[in-house]
């Protein structure tokens, strides 16, 4: 069961002084009539349940004999009615602790049995009474024992916490009955039970153990059993309410029959006993019931008269049975999903399930002459098809009996009145049958919710509609309709066939006459012929005074049924932006061919941000299978793969961190997916929900397929979705572009650029420029497409941007491709530097030259830059664990072109939880095997939530890593440490002065081409460096040049060894 939470405010606590009751904590029943807390003094949710409360004495204020208490509910009550009730008296305003139960040995039990509960109000008429003295407080025990729950519960007053918490104590549980002489331990609370304390002594008593059996449509008998020898009885139509305002009926039997009803009607009742001199009892009541039904010919039905979760409607029956979980069937209350406001029925069903809804007996709905109509949808028909069958039984109790007379396949169509279909079936003569049957049925492993409304018995028409009509045989220039007749014999239709998907009146167009059940449709009702790639709306009805047909007249039109042709091949270029579909259509005339073992998808997406004209483009991913097969089939054309023509389009990926590609291809059947060639893989470059979405080209080689094709090339790609847009078939330009450009062997200060093109193409321009400065004017020539190096001089750690275009001679110049980005090699630091991380965005990844490593391979656990910590500006560097915290997660500095062991570094760290922080060296940052620690900080090196400065040392290290690196060894998952101004430099300790060596240092010529001069003394030997760097020269010197013709052009970097251990690093550049 679940709690009701409602909210109760009561601002008066109403005492009756002097009076013989006592009402605490008035209660408004259908007003202000529940609580935001209901576990006393029965806790309804759990199957047993023991509670003490405390009611004050300056509440009560009235001493003397106590014969009778009231509480009240949020509705009826039935498992949760066995209890114990004790009272007893306290000094104490709350209890102690949530163990400070009143012992069972200080309590006097006053009843014990069951209650019912009346109107919302359960009256306890006590065993033995309990005299209250009005000292104390009051404290009133309840004990229940029944094992099961209830999903209403008794109605509390908030006391407010600070006031009165403490005021309740009480206990739940579902398997343990507590035992009062030991309660476990209960729960303090401040929602205390309303209640009425009665002190009038008790002379008569009410009837107890009433039962009101054989229903019939104008009877009900009655029984009670009762002490007294004469009661008093009223029955009314249900709700009127007051019995007292009623003239009640005396009788001296504990059994009777009240006659006179009305058929299907619900009516109270109200007992009391009539005890002569010692007066009368309380009323006990309304008792509510409904007599029978009896024939009900017509019995149209919408289910507003009935109240929510009434699981057979008044007069109906029904028969569910299943296999596995039973179905769910009940009238449903909410009018947003109603035909018409405000009730419909509801059927929750699998393929397990049987349900028979049946009709009251009716003596006209099988006479032949009448029909049902009937509103129905189906919440979903993805993956299923769910059904309403309608049919006839004899026997309401028998499902052997059911006759079926019509399937109709639900929709959940948005075109109609709430995403309603209105049925209707014409009901043929049956003398045995007098109940009408709905019967969904379901092939689907899921629940369907089937929704039924709006149930009518009507007389039928003298000419019967069709039941359905249906297109075959669709080409792009015919298609055949198919006409379904019902039972009555026709022999002649009228068919309106108009070339369009909006709505109209039939009955304003020219109609085509037919006379047979099938007819070949070739020109519309204008006799305009029929066009491919078009929609035509079908209009059809009967005409039931032609010869040989029953009935009279017309019938009323069936439709609209909509239909398209077939798509014409193609001969001409096209474009498609896809932006005419709705989310999760696909485009005519186009196809799609899958095998997939995930859930892939290729339909139209309206995500804009992911198209590049309008709002829509087409989404497609594999379901995460890396042997997909998903193909994107444009429509045919006959002139796509002659050689002179090529495929334009925007693509971007869902990941931009993922390489993914797109395989452009053909074929000449997209029914049949061996007769795909491929053509080329288009690599696509950018991603993720802020990439800019890039238009790729294939120049389309001559072939006689007639279909082109975008293939998702899944592998371990199998992840990414691919949104695509603004396809174009086109004319291949008189000089085509060049296709996969690429900057290759990226350096500090160089790049080498390459592509591909076009057979036939010997010279090109190509340009390397800073990234944003746009389409160039000219560039530089070239006669290679591989490795051009013109551009050496560049800056490190910079982003640039490439274009190049094909020179065509004669044929001029192609256009431009680019813009492609890369950014130059980090330049290895040395000499004193230091970084607080500023300039980056919150949450950015970590930019070179500083680099971050998660190991293994995870998007869980990071290292990012991050505003939520900082010791020196705004912002710093977050290591955090995720989902993982055995991983190991790295922060990486850039190459140190001069560390040793002379070395030291200060950072500031800022621990959030419990972890610690590795420090060490790394030879290579993208590989967490090089990693070599050399201090270790724990939690208790650390200060918890505050920034704390390390230092280190490297005086002890003797390897030759060039990096440094921070390992976060977090504690659990989900741990947090910040790292903030990082400072490198010479360890002042050591006391070698380096500046007097240094100073004396210098190089010459720079840039220089084969000999380079070194100034200086003391110099015992060099090394050289790239800018990976990779040692290319090792050398003791004995002069003062040294001979570096055969470096390649680049820039370097040399470490000049002085006879004391100093280093002096400088660099050049070599042309």
């Amino acid at each position: 069961m679940k709690k009701n939470y409602l909210i109760l405010v009561f601002t008066l606590c109403c005492l009756y002084v002097n009076a013989q009751n006592v009402l605490i904590n008035d209660v408004t029943l259908g007003g202000i009539s529940t609580s935001t807390f209901q576990e006393t003094p029965i806790d309804a949710d759990d199957n047993y349940s023991y509670s003490q409360s405390i009611y004050l004495q300056s509440e009560i204020n009235q001493a003397g004999n106590i014969s009778k208490i009231t509480y009240y509910t949020n509705g009826v009550l039935e498992n949760s009615n066995d209890v114990v009730i004790y009272m007893a008296e306290t000094p104490d305003d709350v209890f102690a602790s949530s163990s400070g139960w009143i012992a069972s040995t200080n309590l006097t039990q006053v009843y014990a049995g069951v209650y019912t509960v009346y109107n919302n109000e359960v009256s306890i008429i006590l065993d033995t009474p309990f005299n209250y003295s009005n000292t104390n407080n009051l404290v009133i025990v309840v004990d229940e024992n029944q094992d099961d729950s209830d999903s209403n519960d008794f109605i509390t007053h908030n006391l407010g916490y600070s006031n009165a918490n403490g005021r309740v104590i009480h206990y739940g549980n579902n398997f343990t009955n507590p035992d009062p002489a030991s309660p476990p331990t209960g729960i303090l609370d401040y929602y205390r039970p309303n209640i009425e304390i009665d002190f009038t002594p008790i002379t008569c008593y009410p009837p107890s153990n009433i039962v009101l059996s054989n229903f019939s449509e104008n009877t009900v008998d009655v029984n009670w059993a009762s002490t007294a020898t004469q009661w008093d009885y009223v029955v009314q139509v249900s709700g009127t309410g007051n019995p007292d305002a009623a003239t009640p009926e005396n009788v001296s039997s504990s059994s009777i029959t009240v006659n006179n009803l009305t058929n299907n009607t619900e009516y109270e009742l109200y007992l009391r006993s009539n005890c002569d001199t010692d007066g009368v009892s309380d009323w006990i009541g309304p008792i509510v019931f409904r007599t029978a039904c009896g024939v009900v010919n017509d019995f149209s039905e919408n289910f507003d008269s009935m109240p929510d979760e009434l699981e057979t409607p008044y007069c109906w029956t029904t028969i569910a049975t299943s296999t596995g979980t039973a179905p769910n069937i009940k009238v449903n209350t909410s009018a947003s999903q109603a035909y018409s406001p405000d009730n419909y029925y509801e059927m929750q069903l699998n393929n397990d399930d049987s349900v028979y809804l049946i009709s009251p007996e009716s003596l006209i709905i099988a006479d032949g002459m009448h029909r049902i109509e009937f509103a129905a949808k189906v919440n979903s028909v993805t993956g299923s098809e769910t059904t309403m069958n309608i049919g006839l039984m004899s026997d309401p109790t028998d499902e052997n009996t059911y006759v079926e007379l019509s399937s109709i396949t639900l929709s959940n169509s948005s075109s109609n009145t709430n995403n309603y279909s209105f049925h209707y079936v014409n009901i043929p003569l049956n003398a045995s049958a007098n109940h009408l049957v709905f019967k969904p049925e379901t092939n689907s492993s899921s629940n369907k919710i089937v929704y039924l409304d709006d149930v009518v018995v009507t007389t039928q028409p003298s000419c019967f509609e069709v039941l359905d009509v249906e297109a075959t045989s669709i080409t792009d220039v015919s298609f055949n309709l198919n006409i379904t007749p019902d039972i009555q014999t026709q022999t002649e239709w009228e068919l309106v066939v108009v070339q369009t998907d909006l709505n109209f009146n039939p009955a304003l167009e020219t109609p085509i006459v037919v006379n047979a059940l099938t007819t070949n449709i070739t020109t519309d009702s204008d006799g305009a012929a029929i066009i491919p790639d078009s929609p035509y709306r079908v209009f059809v009805r009967a005409n039931c005074d032609a010869a040989g047909s029953d009935g009279t007249g017309y019938s009323s039109w069936f439709g609209p049924y909509d239909t398209r042709t077939a798509c014409a091949p193609l001969s001409a270029n096209f474009l498609e932006n896809f932006d005419s579909y709705s989310n999760g259509d696909f485009p005519f005339c186009w196809s799609k061919n899958i095998t997939s073992t995930g859930s892939p998808t290729l339909q139209v997406s309206t995500f804009a941000s992911y198209a590049v004209s309008g709002s829509s483009s087409i989404l497609m991913n594999t379901g995460n299978d890396a042997n997909a097969n998903v193909l994107l089939i444009l429509p045919q054309n006959t002139i796509a793969n002659d050689g002179a023509h090529r495929l334009e389009f925007y693509a971007r990926k869902s990941n931009a961190n993922t390489a993914a590609s797109i395989i452009v291809g053909s074929m000449s059947d997209p029914l049949d997916a061996t007769t795909f060639s491929e053509i080329t893989e288009v690599p696509i470059t950018s991603g993720g929900s802020t990439g800019e979405i890039i238009q790729y080209y294939v120049n389309l080689p001559a072939s006689s397929n007639e279909y082109v094709v975008l293939k998702h090339a899944a592998g371990a790609a199998a992840s990414i979705a691919f949104y695509i847009d603004d396809v174009e078939i086109t004319d291949q330009p008189a000089c085509p572009e060049v296709f996969s450009v690429s900057a290759e062997n990226i350096t500090a200060s160089s790049v080498e650029v390459s592509w591909d093109f076009i057979p036939g193409q010997t010279a090109w321009e190509y340009i390397v420029q800073a990234a944003g400065t746009g389409e160039p004017v000219s560039g530089t020539s070239t006669t290679t497409n591989t490795l051009n190096n013109d551009f050496n001089s560049l800056s490190a750690n910079t982003l640039y941007e490439i274009y190049v275009r094909a020179d065509c001679d004669l044929d001029g110049f192609s256009n431009w491709v680019g813009p492609v980005n890369f950014i130059t090699a980090c330049v290895p630091e040395s000499g004193d530097f230091s970084t607080s991380f500023e300039g980056f965005s919150s949450n950015e990844e970590i930019q070179p030259c500083w680099s971050s490593l998660i190991d293994p391979v995870s998007t869980s656990p990071y290292v990012r830059y991050s505003a939520v910590q900082s010791q020196e500006g705004t912002m710093s560097v977050r290591f955090y664990s995720g989902n993982n915290a055995s991983a190991g997660i790295f922060l990486i500095s850039p190459m140190l072109a001069d560390f040793d062991n002379t070395k030291q570094i200060t950072f500031q760290v800022y621990d959030d939880y419990n972890g610690g922080l590795e420090v060490g060296t790394m030879s290579d940052p993208t590989d967490a095997s090089t990693f070599t620690a050399y201090q270790t900080y724990f939690d208790a090196d650390m200060t918890d939530d505050a920034w704390d400065e390390k230092t280190i040392t490297f005086d002890m290290y003797s390897g030759t890593d060039n990096y440094i690196a921070f390992k976060y060894i977090p504690a659990s998952t989900f741990d947090y440490l910040y790292i903030d101004s990082f400072n490198y430099e010479n360890n002042p300790s050591l006391g070698i002065n380096t500046y007097d060596f240094n100073e004396s240092i210098s190089i010459y010529p720079n840039p220089v081409k084969n000999t380079l001069n070194i100034n200086g003394n003391n110099i015992t030997s060099v090394e050289i460096y790239s800018v990976n760097g990779k040692k290319v020269l090792a050398k003791t010197l004995n002069g003062n040049a040294i001979d570096v013709s055969v470096l390649k052009s680049g820039l370097y970097f040399i470490n000049i060894k002085g006879n004391q251990g100093e280093v002096k690093v400088e660099k050049f550049i070599k042309y």
